[in-house]
């Protein structure tokens, strides 16, 4: 879901083949390409480990924490190269050529920011939700062994302080995009559940009978939308729209390449 081929290798496959020689517009286009060319070629090194890091990813927690400092790194080197790019001085013929490969450049740096969040949030998100296990066994333990109602809205209480930690540390956290959607379907269930245990803890107290079958039946479907079509159709949205950043990205890769071919014939 989450691999890709780096398009920074753009630059050497894209430019590599000059606008020729001469005088002229022709010399000030070929000047500029060189330019670029240099820029590339003193960066290839940080472009070869991202393309690395994108081939090796994986949701694996341990893996995810040792990708964070090159990907990380990777991200500061396209940032450089966006830098050196922006401080070239095109000549009106390349303008657009420029204009693309910025283009190109914002797109990727986009993209590995956001494989960088990735590997940030995943495993902070994992040590979140982590308490929301052992509280919800105590919690059936609990109602389980409880000899009254009161015991029981106690035992809600007290699995709604965990869920209200975990919601508080969902909040702190930041979502790649491709997982915003999950985040928010996720916090959302955490609400729903919070609010349907403070529902049945009140009744509990106060003795409903005749509320607590519906209420007992909220809370337990609160539970379980997780797994919901909504959560699903989230994950799933995540995941084309990701695809389509991908997508967009080859398509200012092949623009470049388009540009590249028509200065080169212009220029001739």
């Amino acid at each position: 879901m989450l691999r890709r081929i780096v398009a920074l290798a753009f630059l050497a496959a894209v430019l590599a083949g000059g606008c020729g020689g001469g005088s002229g517009r022709r010399e000030d286009v070929a000047s500029y390409v060189e330019s670029v060319n240099a820029i590339e070629l003193s960066m290839r090194q940080p472009f070869v480990a991202l393309a690395q890091a994108t081939r090796e990813f994986s949701l694996n927690d341990a893996e995810l924490r040792r990708e964070r400092p090159r990907l990380a790194k990777s991200e500061l080197a396209i940032q450089t190269l966006d830098r050196r790019l922006r401080k070239l001085d095109p000549p009106s013929d390349a303008q657009p050529l420029h204009k693309r490969l910025l283009q190109l450049v914002a797109a990727e740096a986009a993209l590995t920011r956001e494989l960088r969040q990735t590997a940030v949030y995943l495993p902070e998100l994992q040590t979140a939700v982590q308490p929301l296990t052992p509280a919800g066994r105590n919690l059936r333990r609990a109602l389980a062994s409880a000899k009254n109602g009161q015991q029981q809205a106690t035992a809600l209480d007290e699995y709604r302080t965990v869920l209200g930690r975990t919601m508080a540390a969902l909040r702190a956290l930041d979502p790649p995009p491709l997982l915003s959607g999950v985040h928010r379907s996720q916090y959302q269930t955490l609400q729903r559940v919070d609010s349907s245990a403070a529902a049945l803890g009140a009744a509990l107290r106060r003795k409903d009978a005749a509320a607590l079958p519906k209420l007992i039946r909220n809370f337990q479907q609160a539970s379980l939308s997780g797994d919901s079509i909504t959560a699903q159709r989230a994950r799933i949205a995540g995941i084309h729209g990701y695809n389509a950043r991908v997508k967009q990205l080859r398509k200012l890769g092949r623009d470049v390449q388009r540009e590249r071919d028509r200065l080169q014939k212009t220029l001739k």
